[in-house]
């Protein structure tokens, strides 16, 4: 099997301890996913984020239905967060990045 790699940064300017209890949250993922995709995960709730977590969802691109799955190889809570996603979904990834910018936003004039 051919391996590929994806990577990705955003800057949030929030606290890392409330970034990292959003993404504690596997139901969050279908907040910052494009709406277009019906993204729906699947695995038995609650999820615990650990090292090894898998998260099984849904969702259709093009009218076609995809089921697939996001395994955390590496959780270090607010340290280290690495994502090994076994299809390229780049698109996905910078959708949820505008998404992300977009809810954890700090405003300017308070």
């Amino acid at each position: 099997m051919k391996v590929h790699t994806f990577e990705s940064k955003i800057w949030l300017p929030h606290p890392i301890d409330g970034i990292f209890l959003f993404f504690a949250d596997a139901l969050n993922l279908e907040r910052i996913t494009p709406p277009f995709l019906k993204f729906t995960v699947i695995s038995p709730t609650p999820i615990t984020m650990a090292r090894g977590a898998r998260i099984r969802y849904r969702l259709r691109l093009r009218g076609t239905a995809i089921a697939d799955h996001v395994e955390y190889s590496v959780w270090g809570g607010p340290i280290v967060n690495a994502l090994f996603v076994q299809r390229d979904m780049r698109a996905i990834f910078n959708y949820r990045s505008r998404t992300l910018s977009e809810l954890f936003a700090v405003a300017k004039h308070a």
